[in-house]
């Protein structure tokens, strides 16, 4: 399973990524909106995304937006 975590607090993320690495998961961490929208851009073989709501750059709306729209190609 390959998964992206965008998530800016870093205690948070070492805690999510620690677990999903040692449950096996293959993991990508980004910290901000526009991280999360180049890696959705250039990989579009994320099976999860876990991320904020609310970037400065770029909301975690707008990303699932584009990934429904297929602006970016995510599989949601």
């Amino acid at each position: 399973m390959r998964i992206l975590i965008a998530e800016d607090d870093q205690v948070l993320a070492d805690g999510l990524l620690r677990a999903l690495r040692n449950s096996g998961a293959a993991v990508d961490h980004v910290t901000d909106g526009d991280q999360a929208d180049a890696a959705l851009m250039a990989n579009s073989e994320f099976d999860l995304l876990i991320w904020i709501w609310d970037y400065p750059k770029c909301t975690g709306w707008r990303c699932s937006n584009g990934c429904v729209r297929g602006d970016q190609p995510c599989k949601c």
